[in-house]
């Protein structure tokens, strides 16, 4: 990406300018991006580029004018559902779609849902409910609704684990040699944080998925979709540990799991910032869903003064029970995330169904 964009960029989404920005730019490349930042901002009244020179704390001042602009118009966002963002969902029990795809599709539809990550049940190599699973197939087609096989388990990074992972990938990518319309690719959610053994040695379970994620891919003979904690980068060679996957993945989905509106802007504009250097589709995943105790605090590396324990968790990392907040939430940072040409989708996870 140009200077003259990456300036253009941030003078859109002022409030996420940090150092993290100017770290993928060469030291030529940030002393153009930053003169070309401040004619930009003075261009669309944010400053006067003569005051930049003389405060030092111009920056925060931006970041709270540009905070109040976004508090503003949040209030006045209307509840109901945008047929012009897209959304997708994410659905784990076959009981939510097995009695009546149709009705299923439909009402995810009224919602403005219009892609499905589906996990789909193989047992001794053979898909469950098959006919069902065509008939779903059918059915989102003619809603032009996709559907997108979900895979994945921490221990997907082990040896029996990613020989189970391998075969289940391969009976998945036969169902399109019998089918047609078929899935439209297959996401893999492992979350090698969850393993015990996580926390004694971090960089080997990084490499072991590193490595997981190369093998499933070259097994489905395409890039694969790859879902990722927010906090990823973060981490000592989270940035390495990101780039690696480039080869293999079609679009990363950043579980962004917040649900105060200034603080899921600033996780994803690190990630769509990141997308936009690396030509690499963006899709912000938020939830709605119990976390459990166990699993809360992988959500929870990244660190927000404002959070305490277990019981606000829930209200600070899900939506659930606030269903018209969420889409509420959606159609503010739409309008924000658009200006990113990184970005792709939100997708949902533990959003009601049935």
């Amino acid at each position: 990406m140009s200077p003259a964009t990456f300036a253009e960029n941030l003078a859109l989404n002022i409030s996420s300018i940090n150092l993290k920005h100017w770290y993928y730019l060469s030291t030529h490349e940030i002393k153009k991006s930053a003169t070309l930042l401040l004619k930009l901002l003075e261009k669309k009244d944010f400053i006067n580029t003569n005051s930049v020179l003389k405060n030092a704390n111009v920056y925060s001042n931006i970041n709270q004018l540009n905070a109040d602009k976004m508090k503003s118009n949040y209030t006045s966002l209307p509840n109901q559902y945008r047929s012009d963002i897209n959304i997708s969902m994410w659905n784990w029990h076959t009981e939510n779609w097995i009695h009546s795809p149709s009705q299923f599709l439909t009402k995810l539809k009224q919602k403005g849902i219009n892609q499905v990550y589906l996990q789909l049940n193989i047992v001794n190599g053979h898909i469950q409910n098959q006919d069902k699973l065509f008939q779903l197939l059918d059915i989102a087609s003619k809603k032009k609704m996709s559907i997108i096989a979900v895979e994945g388990a921490p221990d997907m990074i082990t040896d029996s684990g990613l020989k189970n992972a391998i075969e289940r990938n391969k009976v998945i990518k036969k169902l399109c040699q019998i089918h047609n319309p078929c899935l439209a690719g297959i996401q893999y959610d492992i979350e090698p944080y969850l393993l015990a053994e996580y926390a004694q040695n971090k960089s080997h379970i990084w490499q072991r998925w590193n490595n997981a994620i190369k093998t499933l891919s070259e097994t489905w003979h395409d890039k694969i979709e790859i879902v990722l904690p927010f906090w990823l980068l973060d981490i000592e060679d989270g940035k390495n540990i990101v780039e690696k996957t480039l080869p293999y993945s079609s679009k990363l989905i950043i579980m962004a799991y917040r649900t105060k509106l200034a603080q899921i802007y600033t996780i994803s504009s690190q990630w769509l910032t990141w997308g936009e250097l690396n030509n690499k589709k963006i899709v912000i995943a938020l939830e709605s869903s119990i976390i459990e105790d166990e699993t809360s605090e992988n959500y929870n590396q990244y660190p927000q003064s404002d959070e305490s324990q277990t019981t606000s968790l829930n209200q600070s990392i899900s939506f659930m029970g606030e269903e018209k907040k969420l889409f509420s939430t959606i159609n503010q940072l739409s309008t924000y995330f658009s200006q990113w040409s990184s970005f792709e989708r939100f997708a949902l996870n533990g959003l009601e169904s049935k």
